[in-house]
């Protein structure tokens, strides 16, 4: 015997759905997550991430096994092969556009409705359009190149507590890199120069830079580095050697007085795409293009 409960709301009852499902939150337990199924800007992006990008983006937990079901049953449908969970790119866009990598590795709920970044996303989205759905597919594709370089649990030791890191370490290199092509770096050109570096005839530039980026922590996860995460005097001093700790501290990465170690690695793998002009005009053409 299973208990149903069917709500008739009519074609334009889509508030009104959405308020059932906020408030029988008394009668059954609602992760946060699923609460951005509520947020009317979300269906908007489901709708241009499947029309631009061809990417089915899960904003309910469930939807992607259930989308998977639909599309065996409808053959004839629109058939989604990439699947984008909204709330990992939220985590992504604030570990690495906005250089919170310890929070995103540490904490869920900062990302989530009535959380510290993710009102912080949300704002700029509504107010001066500033985070769009580039913004999330070039999100989706970081996170893609991260599993694709085995980033994440089942990594290698150098890379197992480094994902979120690794994001922040992209747009950090970027950063650099823009400068010196006296470019102004700010969070819409680090989207639009991912996206270029991705465009087809652009694969040789990606990897160079992907490769430079992915180095930084392989080194900086190296024992022994003198620019080592064990080096770093916040790592030894306020975490006790506790290394799970300090990757999910607040103020990981983010200047010179809280991970020196870290930022010296950055300029250094800066440096060196500096110093080899071939590698460096390869990122700057397709950066430009």
């Amino acid at each position: 015997m299973v208990v149903t409960k069917i709500a008739k709301v009519g074609n334009a009852g889509n508030t009104l759905k959405k308020d059932i499902t906020r408030y029988t939150n008394t009668q059954t337990a609602v992760r946060s997550r699923d609460l951005l199924a509520l947020i009317d800007i979300f269906d908007k992006w489901s709708d241009q991430m499947a029309t631009q990008f061809g990417v089915f983006l899960e904003v309910q937990r469930g939807a992607w096994d259930n989308q998977r079901v639909y599309q065996r049953q409808n053959p004839t449908t629109r058939q989604y092969r990439e699947v984008a969970l909204a709330a990992n790119l939220l985590k992504v866009y604030g570990a690495g556009w906005l250089g919170e990598a310890g929070t995103a590795f540490g904490k869920n709920d900062p990302f989530l409705p009535s959380g510290r970044i993710y009102q912080q996303i949300i704002a700029s989205a509504e107010d001066d359009d500033s985070f769009g759905i580039s913004d999330l597919y070039a999100a989706h594709r970081l996170w893609k190149v991260a599993d694709d370089l085995r980033f994440g649990r089942m990594a290698m030791p150098q890379r197992r507590l480094t994902r979120y890191l690794f994001f922040m370490t992209v747009i950090e290199l970027l950063k650099k890199i823009l400068l010196q092509m006296t470019i102004d770096p700010e969070p819409k050109q680090y989207t639009r120069s991912l996206l270029k570096l991705w465009e087809r005839g652009n694969e040789d530039a990606a990897n160079v830079f992907i490769s430079a980026a992915a180095s930084v922590l392989d080194r900086y996860m190296s024992e022994g580095d003198h620019n080592s995460i064990y080096a770093e005097p916040e790592f030894q001093k306020r975490f006790s050697g506790n290394l799970n700790s300090f990757l999910k501290w607040e103020g990981l990465g983010k200047n010179d007085q809280t991970s020196p170690k870290y930022r010296m690695q950055v300029d250094i793998a800066n440096a060196a795409l500096a110093i080899n002009k071939q590698q460096y005009d390869l990122i700057a053409t397709a950066v430009r293009s």
